[in-house]
């Protein structure tokens, strides 16, 4: 690693020399027929082999012959793999460059720095002689054009990687699956550890009871946290905390000997680092560019001193660490950056469509470069987590460079792919090899590559709206904010914001490209990616844009006319994205929905977990009142039960039948005055850590756990009793959820649920939800159970009564002694200003029954 890192790294240098003009292209296949071989030593490492593997396969499968492989060349013209150090007036390359050349008219080499440089050479190979591209995991999302000869040119090519590592994190490295081996043939790989990590240097199960002053001291009180936990930091002022560290990272290269490097990176948590007065005076008293407590002389001081220990022990590793949150900006010039650490400057650099942002980073960039000898950049660039597409590949291109050139040789991310996203992870990928590359002829030759010339402009047009939307639209956005090293992606705020006429557009764009892709493997990989427009992103904006209007009261009968011929749109597009998320867990062995379904509830978009949406009838039963006052409203009711789609038929006869009061109620104790008889409470809880700030303002009386689901003779809707749900913690856990459910035996049919709320004044509360699940005759949820449509989340108001009302449409089963599980899931745990989070609060719960239609 030392060595690769003294190397002067090169942009890109492609240099070509050719023979006399009397010198042809090399011939390798001719008619279909193989005139090559290809020479891999019989020590070459496991690696090389499979380099060599690939490069046969591929030429198989472009041109039908099979070059065999040799440990010496038995044909007339041989494709050596080798080490660039074998050859004559070699330069000295990263371990990660190549060559490809030309020796003489017989002799083809493809070699490389180390062994990744000769497997990268093989896959450059590939790309610059065949034009095989890996446009995304998996067979589908390979591009292999046919030839009959295969000529290549004897020119020789030099090429270095930029950023000496280059990660798209989310990605497995694993080379033996699709997801894994995409990286390495586009070579985003990296070479050093860098994730969170001080938990695992002191381990409380180590250090807890031997050297708790390694433990930080928050609120005048000493902090040990449990094994596991993430929400602390240490105290690095501690006497023998260096000592004990250094040990560590000792230990783990010596039971890791081929590992190059180890992390040294903080916890994920701010606001956890240690108060006491020796660490205060390791600090400058000032606040960072995050305006947090800037914490990088007390940090370095010990990370510096770890690594010069673990050096004169291993003079050849490297350390990561991140500049997060109380590192954000670097220590002063007295203390430094070791020699061997890697600080990764963490920021999502999509934010530089801000020029005050842009300016910000660029000069904290500066700072660590005059204090750090190698630097890296932390970037978020999360595609899973949207619910629709997000590409910046221009901004990304002018950060990319603008790093390079000013001493950023390492980049990681979080990119977390949804593959509907298209280019996005191919370009960074060749971006993070040269950022200098023209990038629109980047985006040109993927298009081309998955959907072919005629069909690659609408792809190209589908994917610029946008871009266009985040790097411009999404700055207007009450979604955008300055604050933070990344944006926030638990947020689904930015669809408020897209406009009608770009889901107009991409809908045109894709069926068009669909229809002018010009070969059947490409008409798949265009179905693909319409496939996830359709059945994700577009549905998504539809139903938060229907949910957002249905907070709005309806004041008029024309305003609940055309709010009936939305509503019905709405659960259209609810009904298709709950669908799709209910059959993503068959997609797991798909390479493109993989990550999608192996992280199902985050590709949902953060807050859309519980079933927060709901079936998409907020619209629609906003009717309620109007259907008895209006004739209009009726009617227009009654044409939606003769809807095309069942779903809207089914929620609209639904409605009319609760508009009536009709329905059987099913559910036992519904008021709560037989107490908590026949319902079932289940408390989520969160670790109450010292780091939060628990405002208690509003309610100086503490609750406990115990305590916090009452019920209670006051706030009743009817009767006598409402169940009180409140907040309470008992100083370890804190409640978060409270699940109130009831089960009833499993019937196919129609229903709907309903239930009254209410919540004192100054009492905010995030929300209540409704669940049905479909659980066995011992209550445990039954896995692939068909697909209920329901759900309904429900924001309250306080001082005032809510009502929720949720249409339940449960199919026919086939499942001995099932039951529907029936649940209210209250929200008790609300954020306030300043990341503290408000407790004591109440929420009464009354009348809660469900009914069944005939």
């Amino acid at each position: 690693m030392q060595k690769l890192l003294s190397l002067k790294v090169l942009f890109l240098l492609t240099v070509a020399i050719f023979y006399t003009a009397t010198c042809n292209a090399m011939t390798i296949v001719k008619n279909g027929q193989p005139a090559a071989d290809i020479v891999v030593a019989e020590n070459a490492s496991i690696d090389i082999q499979n380099a060599a593997k690939s490069l046969q396969h591929y030429i198989q499968k472009s041109t039908g012959a099979t070059l065999p492989i040799h440990a010496t060349s038995n044909a007339a013209v041989s494709i050596r793999l080798q080490n660039a150090a074998t050859l004559p007036d070699s330069p000295k390359l990263d371990p990660e460059g190549f060559i490809l050349q030309g020796l003489d008219k017989s002799t083809f080499v493809i070699a490389g720095g180390g062994d990744r440089g000769i497997e990268f050479g093989v896959y450059d190979f590939l790309e610059r002689y065949l034009g095989v591209r890996w446009l995304m995991p998996g067979e589908m999302g390979e591009d292999v054009p046919k030839h009959a000869t295969l000529d290549i040119s004897p020119a020789k090519i030099v090429e270095e990687p930029v950023y000496l590592s280059r990660r798209l994190g989310g990605i497995t490295s694993s080379k033996s699956d699709v997801d894994g081996m995409w990286t390495w043939r586009n070579r985003a790989v990296w070479r050093e550890s860098h994730g969170h990590n001080l938990l695992n240097i002191f381990p409380p199960k180590d250090y807890a009871e031997t050297h708790p002053e390694f433990y930080p001291m928050l609120k005048g009180k000493r902090y040990i946290p449990k094994q596991g936990t993430w929400n602390w930091q240490p105290n690095f002022s501690a006497p023998g905390i260096v000592d004990e560290g250094a040990k560590q990272v000792e230990k783990y290269f010596q039971e890791n000997p081929d590992s190059s490097s180890y992390s040294l990176a903080m916890n994920d948590s701010s606001g956890t680092f240690d108060q006491s007065p020796e660490s205060l005076a390791r600090r400058n008293g000032t606040k960072n560019s995050q305006g947090k407590e800037d914490v990088s002389d007390d940090y370095f001081l010990w990370a510096n001193g770890v690594a010069s220990k673990v050096l004169l022990q291993y003079p050849d590793k490297w350390f990561g660490t991140l500049a997060y949150h109380e590192l954000t900006d670097p220590p002063k010039a007295e203390i430094g950056v070791n020699d061997h650490i890697i600080p990764f400057m963490t920021l999502g650099r999509m934010r530089w469509i801000d020029p005050k942002i842009r300016k910000i980073d660029q000069e904290n960039t500066e700072k660590w470069a005059a204090v750090a000898k190698h630097l890296g950049w932390y970037d978020y660039i999360y595609g899973m987590t949207y619910c629709i597409p997000r590409e910046w590949p221009h901004l990304a291109q002018e950060y990319l460079s603008w790093g390079a050139d000013h001493h950023v040789k390492f980049y990681t991310s979080e990119l977390y792919p949804n593959w509907g996203e298209g280019p996005k992870g191919w370009i960074f990928a060749k971006l993070l090899w040269n950022p200098q590359q023209n990038v629109d002829e980047l985006l040109n030759d993927w298009y081309d590559h998955a959907a072919g010339p005629s069909a690659a402009p609408k792809l190209k047009a589908y994917y610029a709206i946008w871009e266009k939307f985040w790097t411009q639209d999404i700055l207007k956005s009450k979604w955008w904010t300055q604050t933070g090293p990344y944006l926030p992606f638990t947020s689904t705020l930015y669809l408020a914001d897209v406009p009608q006429s770009y889901v107009e557009q991409s809908d045109k764009l894709l069926d068009e490209a669909y229809a002018l892709a010009d070969t059947p493997e490409r008409k798949v990989r265009v179905e693909k990616l319409r496939d996830v427009w359709r059945r994700y992103y577009k549905p998504s904006i539809l139903v938060f844009q229907a949910e957002q209007n249905s907070t709005k009261p309806i004041e008029t009968e024309a305003q609940a006319l055309q709010t009936a011929d939305q509503a019905a749109q709405e659960i259209i597009a609810s009904h298709t994205r709950q669908e799709f998320f209910h059959q993503l867990p068959t997609y797991k062995d798909d390479a493109f929905y993989h990550y999608m379904a192996v992280r199902a509830a985050t590709s949902k978009g953060i807050g859309w977990m519980h079933g927060d949406w709901g079936n998409g009838n907020s619209l629609l039963w906003n009717l309620l009142p109007w259907i008895e006052k209006s004739d209009a409203v009726k009617s227009k009711v009654e044409q939606l039960t003769k809807n095309e789609n069942a779903v809207v038929q089914q929620n609209a006869r639904i409605l009319l039948s609760a508009a009536t009061g009709a329905g059987k109620p099913l559910l036992a104790n519904p008021s709560f005055e037989e107490g908590l008889a026949h319902w079932d409470l289940q408390q989520i809880t969160l670790d109450f850590p010292a780091r939060y700030n628990f405002n208690d303002a509003n309610n100086a009386q503490k609750s406990t756990l115990a305590a916090a689901i009452q019920v209670k003779a006051e706030n009743a809707n009817s009767g006598k009793s409402s169940l009180m749900v409140a907040s309470g913690h008992d100083g370890t856990k804190v409640l978060q959820f409270a699940h109130i459910s009831q089960n009833i035996p499993y019937q196919a049919g129609n229903y709907y649920l309903e239930a009254h709320l209410y919540q004192p004044q100054n009492s905010p509360m995030a929300y209540v939800i409704q669940q049905t699940q479909v659980v066995d005759a011992n209550g445990k949820e039954i896995k692939n159970a068909p697909y209920i449509t329901s759900g309904k989340k429900v924001n309250l108001t306080p001082g005032e009564w809510s009502t929720i009302r949720a249409p339940i449409i449960v199919p026919e089963i086939k499942e001995p002694g099932a039951k529907l599980k029936i649940t209210l899931v209250v929200r008790t745990l609300t954020v306030v200003p300043l990341g503290n989070w408000r407790v004591n609060q109440k929420t009464f719960v009354d009348d809660v029954n469900l009914y069944r239609l005939d």
